[in-house]
């Protein structure tokens, strides 16, 4: 009843209360639960208010802790600035600190592993060893002072770069050394390289043994009997130095090469010549031949293969079509044309009757044979006479090299033909199709052969038709206005031209590497290669066999 009443009276309004006390006058015990009520309602209002004072204090004192902390922590990082500045780098740099080795000790040799891989230069910029201080002269009399009775001190005053008496120790373990291990290092690394720049300017072959050897001969000189030429050094030698290995294409003698200044003047000469005749006449007039062989069945030479495969094997129709060749005689005009139609020397011990007849389709060659596949002089002559002069008309410039073929050619020629003849041994620099014109037709021969094989299996690469059909390909796409600044280029690359073409894409990046997954015939089935003259998209079916020619 009496907790009931205390509920309700704490609910009660003020005046309300006040009616309630004079009520309460008359009953004692009403009365005395309200003095009760209001005594508990003080005393926990005062438990309150001193609860908020010491949470007051508490938030106070933990906002002064956070500026006192941030304060602390500011003066550590610029202490630790200070110390990284004129401490660490000491240690580091100047080789200050106790049992610091710069030359990496006997025992740290003899617990890592063997491999150099792991000791790197810091940065030149950041270093400042013992020999930037001071020359190995200045070293001498450095140790000769100390030797005779100088304190560290008066040393130091004459001496300023010097940082303690350890600094002088070490001067005098580097010229009992010969050097420091780091300065050896250096050394070996430059006397390896002078080593290879020798050997590359006498054009003698190079591989990672050699360089194995100079290293090793150069360590034994500096008595860097720790040093090993492991397989991590020659990596780090070869990569900071860009060495890499590469294919042989070309060989010569010793007598060549001392031949080749004289030869260097004669194919300027010959260059000088020839613009000057440039400088005179149209370039449509003005033409470059030469003799290119293709092997019969084309292959890349590399493939992909699963790291470990030790026989690396690829399919192809005939294993002797791989090494037998076919000749192509290119015929280039310096207004970046490719001629057509184009002679073709097939391999043929034996002529067939039907050999004519088998190739009339292919209009963008002219089908000739010999025993070996190679061009004889009578055919030089036939293609002076059916090929050349037809197309190039008259008041016609040609460039070719000294095949005996040619010369025949020209001694039979009424003199329509203008010719010059390059320099002999000079095609490698001074023939054109050499310098740039067979690379990316030799690459567009052998990346449709490999897509073919791969992809249409049943179509035969090798014989008569299959090479025919493939060439014809090659010539008819090349002969599109969109390579005519590539052809120009070959003129620019070699000399001749003195302005450079615009950018242009080979025939493999705008055939092959232009076809995307939306790339489709008009018949609906993916795309084969696109055609660089009418910019449209083939299967293999409307292209390859059904010989697709929307330039004719």
């Amino acid at each position: 009843m009496i907790k009931r009443f205390i509920v309700i009276f704490g609910t009660l309004s003020v005046d309300q209360k006040l009616l309630f006390d004079k009520l309460l006058q008359n009953n004692d015990e009403l009365f005395d639960v309200k003095l009760q009520r209001e005594n508990e309602i003080e005393k926990t209002e005062k438990e309150n208010q001193k609860f908020r004072e010491e949470l007051d204090q508490m938030t106070a004192a933990f906002a002064n802790l956070q500026v006192s902390n941030k304060k602390k922590i500011q003066e550590l990082d610029d202490k630790i600035k200070v110390l990284k500045d004129q401490s660490r780098y000491k240690y580091v740099l100047d080789f200050k600190h106790d049992g610091f080795d710069d030359e990496m000790s006997e025992q740290s040799d003899s617990s890592a592993s063997d491999s150099d891989e792991d000791y790197n230069l810091p940065p030149e910029s950041k270093r400042v060893r013992l020999e930037n201080k001071y020359s190995t002269e200045t070293w001498e009399n450095i140790i000769e002072k100390l030797d005779k009775g100088w304190s560290f001190s008066t040393i130091q005053a004459q001496h300023k770069k010097l940082s303690d008496r350890k600094e002088i120790s070490r001067m005098r373990e580097y010229l009992t050394s010969n050097g420091s291990k780091i300065q050896k290092y250096s050394d070996i690394h430059l006397a390896v390289l002078k080593d290879f720049l020798n050997m590359r300017s006498e054009l003698e072959e190079i591989h990672d043994r050699d360089l194995i050897d100079s290293a090793l001969k150069a360590a034994d000189e500096l008595g860097l009997t720790t040093f090993k030429a492991s397989e991590g050094w020659l990596h780090g030698f070869k990569k900071k130095n860009r060495i890499v290995s590469r294919k042989i294409n070309a060989v010569v003698t010793k007598a060549q090469l001392g031949n080749q200044p004289e030869l260097n003047d004669i194919i300027e000469e010959f260059r000088g010549n020839m613009k000057a005749v440039i400088a005179e006449n149209r370039l449509e007039k003005i033409f470059n031949a030469d003799q290119t062989g293709i092997k019969q069945e084309m292959i890349s030479g590399r493939t992909l293969a699963v790291k470990g495969e030790k026989k690396i094997k690829a399919v192809v129709k005939r294993v002797n079509a791989t090494t037998h060749s076919y000749t192509v005689q290119v015929l280039i005009s310096a207004a970046g044309k490719l001629v057509v139609p184009v002679m073709v020397v097939f391999c043929e011990p034996k002529r067939p009757a039907c050999f004519d007849q088998q190739l009339l389709p292919f209009k963008n060659i002219k089908a000739y044979s010999t025993t070996s596949g190679i061009m004889t002089s009578q055919l030089g002559i036939t293609w002076l006479k059916d090929i050349y002069k037809p197309n190039a008309g008259e008041n016609s410039i040609l460039m070719v090299d000294s095949w005996t073929g040619y010369q025949q050619a020209i001694d039979q020629d009424n003199g329509s033909v203008q010719i010059h003849i390059l320099p002999p041994k000079s095609t490698s620099v001074a023939q054109l199709l050499d310098v740039y014109f067979n690379r990316p037709f030799k690459n567009f021969l052998r990346l449709i052969s490999c897509k073919i094989r791969r992809l249409f299996p049943k179509f035969d690469l090798s014989n008569r038709q299959g090479m025919a059909t493939l060439i014809d390909i090659a010539i008819g796409q090349f002969s599109a206005p969109a390579f005519n600044a590539m052809i120009k280029y070959a003129w620019f690359a070699s000399g001749y031209l003195e302005e450079r073409p615009a950018e242009f894409e080979t025939p493999v990046a705008i055939c092959f590497d232009s076809i995307k997954i939306d790339s489709k015939c008009g018949c609906g089935k993916r795309a084969f290669i696109k055609c660089a003259h009418c910019d449209n998209f083939y299967c293999f079916d409307h292209f390859v066999k059904d010989l697709h020619r929307c330039y004719v």
